[in-house]
């Protein structure tokens, strides 16, 4: 991945499933087909790039299950985490669901991800760990919760945590381990 490219991705609606691939051209000023990948339809799309590499996530937050003569909403679908190389690679899957959104901080130079689960009222704390992929390391029970977003001050990291109550909490973490403390001094 060079410095000056720009993606975008999409997924399609029921009428046109799959995952759309676009690269900016810098010479016309317009996004270009790059390529279209199979996939039923996806909820959340979340770009997030290491050091070495970018990163495509997709979530289907729920399905429906016909049984019994009756629709009946599932929360089954794991994290798709794709890799882009020459083109989107599906790399591997984390074991989450239900994931309605996404957001992402670097701490030390190592990245992590920030996936929201309003069915199971989950907060999950995913790390980038090199050849095994992104893996939960932690999970918050937070009720009601809609959305994350992580914000940076000088010396700390804070979730603002929205709920479906119109409730907004601020979580202060509370940074712990070796790394941390030799940045200290």
């Amino acid at each position: 991945m060079e410095q000056s490219e720009a993606y975008l991705a999409v997924t399609g609606a029921n009428a046109s499933p799959g995952i759309y691939f676009y690269i900016w051209d810098f010479e016309v000023e317009e996004f270009a087909l790059k390529s279209k990948t199979p996939k039923s339809v996806t909820s959340s799309v979340f770009w997030s790039n290491t050091d070495e590499d970018m990163f495509l996530l997709l979530s289907k937050e729920e399905s429906k299950v016909f049984k019994n003569n009756v629709w009946t909403v599932v929360h089954t679908e794991s994290v798709e985490v794709y890799i882009l190389k020459d083109d989107l690679k599906l790399d591997h899957e984390i074991n989450i669901h239900g994931i309605s959104s996404f957001d992402t901080f670097k701490l030390f130079g190592e990245t992590y991800i920030l996936a929201v689960s309003r069915h199971l009222q989950t907060i999950y704390i995913i790390q980038y760990q090199g050849f095994n992929g992104f893996q939960v390391i932690q999970d918050l029970h937070v009720p009601g919760v809609d959305r994350v977003t992580v914000f940076c001050t000088q010396n700390d990291i804070f979730l603002a945590v929205s709920s479906n109550t119109g409730h907004t909490r601020i979580l202060k973490c509370i940074i712990r381990g070796g790394k941390f403390i030799a940045n200290q001094f």
